[in-house]
Formats: C-alpha cells, sequence, structure tokens
C-alpha cells in the first residue's frame, strides 16, 4: 500500500515525510502556495503544510475509489472518483459546485482556459469539458489512461 507523502529536495534530502496509517494515499499535488494535497481511496482530501509536513485539514468528500486531486487557483478541489464515475469540483468545505458524470473517470486536470481534461481508465479515453459540461474534444487512447496532461 502507497501511505507514505513526503518530499525532497534535488540533492535527495527530505524535506517532510508524511505517513498516512489507515488507507492508501494517492494524487499527490503542491499548491501555488505551497501546501501539499493528496487524496485517500476511500475519498478524504488531506491538505498538508509543505514545511513541516503536518496535517492541517482533511476533508470528507463522500466518494470512495480517488486517484486524483488538484487544488485550483479559487482555492477549491478536483478530485475523479472512478467507482462513482464523476468527477466533481468542491469547496475548502467539501460543497460540491461542478460535477461531470464520467465512466471510471481515474484523472482529472482543470486546465488554464475553465475546461477540464478527464482521463476515463476503463473507457480509454481522454475528453476535455466544458464549465457549461459541453465536450469538445474526445481522445481514444486504446490503451488503459492513467493521467492526462495538457502542454
Amino acid at each position: 500500500m502507497y501511505r507514505t507523502v513526503m518530499e525532497v529536495r534535488r540533492d535527495g534530502s527530505e524535506v517532510y515525510k508524511y505517513t498516512h496509517s489507515r488507507t492508501t494515499a494517492y494524487g499527490g499535488f503542491k499548491t501555488k502556495n505551497g501546501r501539499i494535497l493528496f487524496v485517500t481511496n476511500n475519498g478524504v482530501i488531506h491538505v498538508l503544510d509543505s514545511k513541516s509536513g503536518k496535517m492541517l485539514k482533511q476533508i470528507q468528500t463522500g466518494l470512495s475509489s480517488c486517484y486524483s486531486v488538484q487544488g485550483l487557483r479559487n482555492g477549491n478541489y478536483l478530485i475523479s472518483s472512478y467507482s462513482r464515475n464523476v468527477v466533481r469540483e468542491l469547496t475548502p468545505n467539501g460543497k460540491v459546485v461542478w460535477e461531470y458524470p464520467m465512466p471510471q473517470a481515474y484523472d482529472a486536470r482543470r486546465l488554464p482556459n475553465g475546461n477540464t481534461l478527464i482521463a476515463s481508465h476503463g473507457q480509454r479515453k481522454v475528453i476535455e469539458v466544458t464549465r457549461g459540461k459541453r465536450v469538445v474534444q474526445t481522445y481514444n487512447v486504446g490503451t488503459y489512461v492513467w493521467r492526462a496532461h495538457r502542454r
């Protein structure tokens, strides 16, 4: 099981190390303000201080089989749930402000233009969807997709 989240310097020295004792940690993300996010398989978003590795906040999402989380510029979080077939944007208090149904959603990334890139592991595709939930592009990958990023 993957239970440790850590940051290391280029020289290999450790900045911090946080070990979660109960469930698997997935989808680490460092925000612009220096906080570290990760989501556990049971759908809890964890927010860590990157200097000390101390837990600052835990957000219950009500989801499961979560493999990615992204901290958004507006302070919200984007999270995907493989088993619940959904991508959601949540406020820091856990309120759902946007969602998109996507079978076996494994990863989601908010793009600079406001659209969301969603990778469906089981569907073997990546889609780009607007805030208004209109699909603007579909990429049929033909193999299992774990992550998707736009350059």
